[in-house]
């Protein structure tokens, strides 16, 4: 859902605003983190490495995984033990030794030097040179110029199989157009499976309004969960909401910011990882569920002293109909999120001093 898509976002934003606060590298077991502008090894490392850069250059062997994110991201070397797994917006790879290469990216070059077990690639442009034993490829612009011993699946929008390709295995190729083929392939192995994009206005329209009632009847459902099973929560909501709406979008708002560079630090100190895990994944949750909290208190202002289910069928709804607007809709999810994270927040600080009051 969009809501989820914008809050991914965010954190990668506020992740790479964040890593230069960070040591150019730090080891922990035999493992290499980079944090920083720009990052370049060549010293040999016996563990993993995680880099995240804008541009990343590996020239080195590496024992463990290559694990890594940038704008640019080279990545060159005798031999990586581990697997590959990076994504950014250029990415070469032209690894000797490796076993499995997983890559997401805008353009992506896999070097002729490259030999692995497999590759599993997701871009815009794809260019694979390398020798793998089986390849999954899907993108907009693909290009198969290596060897393939194994299996070779293909997703995109125009695929080429150059003459100097060397596919041992079955061909199976999904897309709108046909595919080039000029490497000597025996036909019987080729799977070509046209995949029909057209569909009417009627039908697309039809689809677009099933989804929209969907979204709104599941918005509706996790509304009612949350409030009977928060109830007393959303009515402390409702008595202070006038006087401490201002309060709560402020303290949100460094919420909204310090969760992920609290739970980066946590990855970082690698004992941490798991605790760091559950605060992103609470986060990216928190994020989906905002406007269903939201909408509740909004339901409870609009329509006060009525039926409290009304309440929350009114709220969710207006608040699922403001997301449909464009323009509007960023904006309202932004202040959902920060007014929900300002309550949480603040009852959470409540509770506390509560508790030692009594101690």
């Amino acid at each position: 859902m969009k809501q989820i898509r914008v809050a991914i976002i965010t954190v990668l934003m506020v992740f790479l605003l964040s890593i230069t606060v960070f040591a150019d590298g730090k080891n922990s077991a035999s493992n290499l983190f980079l944090f920083s502008e720009s990052v370049n090894t060549t010293n040999e490392v016996k563990g993993d490495i995680y880099a995240f850069a804008q541009d990343i250059n590996i020239n080195n062997i590496v024992g463990g995984d290559v694990i890594s994110g940038g704008q640019n991201i080279k990545i060159m070397s005798e031999k990586i033990s581990g697997n590959i797994r990076v994504a950014g917006q250029i990415l070469n790879i032209d690894v000797k030794h490796t076993k499995n290469i997983t890559v997401a990216g805008e353009e992506i070059n896999i070097g002729k030097n490259t030999n692995c077990n497999a590759v599993y690639a997701a871009g815009q442009d794809i260019n694979f040179k390398g020798v793998t034993n089986d390849l999954y490829l899907a993108g907009e612009n693909i290009v198969i110029d290596g060897d393939v011993k194994g299996e070779l699946n293909v997703d995109g929008e125009n695929v080429i199989i150059s003459e100097n390709a060397n596919i041992l295995g079955n061909v199976n190729i999904k897309s709108p157009n046909e595919p080039t083929i000029n490497a000597k392939i025996d036909p019987s192995n080729i799977n070509y499976n046209k995949v029909v994009t057209e569909t009417s206005f009627k039908e697309q329209n039809t689809f677009n309004i099933a989804t929209t009632l969907m979204s709104m009847l599941t918005a509706v459902i996790i509304g009612l969960l949350l409030f009977v099973i928060f109830r007393g929560y959303f009515y402390e909501i409702e008595k202070n909401v006038k006087h401490s709406i201002g309060e709560n979008i402020l303290v949100g708002l460094g919420a909204f910011i310090i969760i992920p560079i609290v739970s980066i630090l946590l990855f970082i100190t690698v004992i941490g990882i798991p605790i760091g895990l559950i605060f992103i994944i609470f986060y990216v949750l928190l994020m989906y569920l905002c406007p269903m909290i939201s909408g509740i208190t909004l339901g409870q202002i609009i329509i006060k002293d009525k039926n409290e289910y009304l309440q929350v069928l009114v709220g969710v709804l207006t608040m699922k109909i403001l997301l449909l607007i464009p323009y509007i809709d960023t904006i309202t999810w932004l202040v959902c999120v920060l007014f929900t994270l300002g309550c949480i927040v603040l009852k959470a600080f409540s509770m506390c001093r509560r508790k030692s009051q009594l101690n």
